[in-house]
């Protein structure tokens, strides 16, 4: 389990840095092309691009989250108890050194949050990290750990599927055709897509009009940049 999250963690750097390259790339496309996209050009109420794939919920966890006193297990009730004990701001020694007391509070803070959203994996992998003895443990406790690692193997495999990762590890000719499936998938070769008041060319920008585009841009890689004259 600690594995995958550390997997996990480092998956998503990986797309979040894709996400930022991708969608710069099509903010850039959109520009360039001067259409109509609701999106992009809506200040407000923005759709997602492209479908994102979100934190699975921990199937472990169930409820809203919302703190529920009876609806924890025994064991998680009890193990919280002596986790709470270790780690409470209240029950800090007063010779503490500052470094253990921020420490301490982090375990605390991050206790709480695990047993609010019954997720209770985290009070065992806290309990271990603590040196808490987990006394009989049940078939439901290895029960929880079992979903957690199939949940965050979902949230890889999620990650691993996705368009952002794809165009992370493209290279320059995928990603031209990543680009161009995006651009039919989006509509913008569409009439849909023209602008009713296009805006006038500034300084280098096309300003052209859709059929314009349809007609010149039949590959992506046609695709004019700021550098280029306009025809």
């Amino acid at each position: 389990m600690k594995y995958l999250e550390e997997d996990l963690c480092e998956c998503s750097s990986i797309f979040e840095k894709a996400k930022l390259e991708f969608n710069n790339t099509i903010r850039q496309l959109h520009y360039d092309l001067n259409i109509f996209d609701s999106a992009l050009d809506k200040s407000v109420d923005r759709t997602p691009l492209i479908d994102t794939p979100e934190s699975n919920p921990d199937p472990s966890a169930g409820g809203t989250g919302i703190f529920d006193k009876t609806a924890h297990p025994s064991w998680a009730k009890k193990l919280f108890r002596e986790i709470v004990k270790e780690t409470h701001p209240d029950h800090f020694p007063k010779n503490l050194r500052e470094s253990r007391k921020k420490n301490l509070k982090e375990i605390y803070e991050k206790t709480v949050e695990a047993y609010n959203k019954k997720s209770y994996p985290g009070l065992l992998e806290t309990a271990f990290q603590l040196g808490i003895e987990v006394e009989n443990i049940t078939e439901d406790q290895i029960s929880a750990i079992r979903v957690k690692i199939k949940s965050t193997q979902n949230e890889i495999n999620t990650i691993k599927n996705s368009l952002y990762w794809q165009w992370e590890h493209a290279d320059d000719e995928m990603k031209q055709s990543i680009l161009k499936k995006f651009v039919n998938m989006r509509g913008w070769t569409l009439p849909e897509a023209s602008r009713k008041k296009s805006r006038k060319g500034l300084g280098k920008h096309p300003g052209k009009s859709i059929s314009w585009a349809r007609k010149k841009f039949k590959d992506v890689s046609d695709i004019p940049s700021h550098d280029k004259e306009d025809d």
